[in-house]
């Protein structure tokens, strides 16, 4: 068997793959993700057959082996199968940007808080808990002694990791109230009461529900009493439907962990799962069964989008862009057939040399009318 490494894919993505025997069999190339918009690219993967130039018997006569090595090098035997993943399917973008007046009242503590980012410029992370900035003076949070730079780990039980959390319990508190704040300061961590305060005025509007249409096809939102995620909706293809997650249900852990708020979840879910990866979600249904079920993530379907047996045939497309490219005989200078569609237009040659354009025929006025012409037709206008 003869080892052959593969080469680097053409459009510059890193393919993550070793040598292989040259028996014949197709050779896998899986590209890497990139990333796009808030998320990431998914991969495409190419299927290349290896080349018999790399495949010559030891044991055949040198004339006999020079004569195949010229033959193989003027037609070539290698051949690649490219696919690429469909587009994601459209839906929930209209969910996206929904927007809801904030409650005519909200709890109130007098905190102005930051993630609590590591301090090493050597280990950048987020740590649990948020980090006080200011304390209002006379609010509740000063009463209860808490000062800047402390950490604030819990309110009421519930763990404050991600400021979203923190601005729905206080948005759920319709009442005055007593609860219990987890402090970390220093080394320490302590246990104080606060007593919420209600104020009138809902102030600026915050973000509905949080969607994520690349790994689980769905949309959450912050539950009315602003502890745990709702589910909110879910595509008919979301994996989380088919493991028998319903609208309505608390997400009450993600992988085993808190699941924060519903955009802290939208981020971890983007962040931690691949396509087609495991995941486990604790919900607590309508009923008020708590269930751990487990679903993989969605992967969109792949297609075939280029095929090459060089010099031969080589041909490829590009879903997005509506174009398709063929070509016969493709000897770098010259080709012997070339088509290239861009919609329902067409380009063809024949040896590079004789060229011809196919397409729609459209009446199209531009602003290079001469003014004879704008006046015959108003002319013609005008004639009884």
């Amino acid at each position: 068997m003869v080892g052959i490494p593969h080469m680097a894919a053409r459009d510059g993505s890193t393919e993550h793959v070793g040598t292989s025997t040259a028996s014949g069999g197709w050779l896998q190339r899986r590209r890497s993700a990139g990333s796009f918009g808030g998320g990431r690219v998914l991969a495409g993967a190419s299927y290349c057959r290896p080349s018999v130039l790399a495949i010559v018997p030891t044991c055949v006569r040198k004339e006999t082996a020079v004569r195949g090595l010229l033959l193989f090098a003027a037609l070539g035997a290698g051949a690649c199968a490219t696919y690429e993943p469909m587009p994601i399917p459209p839906g929930m973008l209209e969910m996206e940007g929904a927007v809801e007046e904030a409650p005519a009242a909200h709890g109130y503590l007098g905190l102005e808080v930051v993630p609590n980012e590591s301090d090493s410029l050597e280990n950048l992370q987020i740590q649990p808990g948020l980090r006080v900035t200011r304390v209002a003076p006379g609010s509740p949070a000063e009463r209860a002694g808490i000062r800047p730079s402390d950490i604030l780990l819990q309110f009421d039980g519930i763990r404050t990791d991600d400021r979203e959390r923190l601005e729905s319990l206080l948005l759920a508190a319709q009442q005055p109230r007593r609860v219990l704040l987890q402090v970390q300061r220093g080394t320490r961590v302590l246990e104080v009461e606060a007593d919420v305060e209600v104020r009138e005025g809902g102030g600026p509007g915050r973000t509905l529900y949080h969607v994520d249409r690349a790994r689980v096809r769905a949309a959450f939102r912050n539950g009315a009493g602003g502890a745990y995620p709702e589910v909110a909706y879910l595509a008919e293809d979301s994996p989380l439907a088919a493991a028998g997650v319903a609208v309505g249900d608390l997400v009450l852990a993600f992988q085993g962990y808190d699941p924060g708020s519903a955009a802290e979840l939208v981020r971890r879910i983007a962040v931690e799962l691949e396509p087609g990866e495991r995941g486990v979600l604790r919900v607590q249904q309508a009923g008020g069964a708590v269930a751990d079920l487990e679903f993989h993530a969605w992967e969109p379907e792949r297609v075939l989008t280029g095929f090459e047996v060089w010099p031969l045939v080589d041909w490829e497309q590009d879903l997005e862009q509506d174009r398709v490219r063929f070509v016969i005989g493709d000897f770098f200078l010259f080709s012997l057939f070339k088509r290239v569609r861009y919609g329902a237009e067409a380009d063809y040659s024949i040896l590079s040399i004789i060229q011809w354009h196919t397409g729609e025929a459209r009446l199209e006025r531009t602003g290079e009318v001469s003014a004879g012409a704008a006046r015959a037709e108003h002319g013609a206008e005008a004639a009884p």
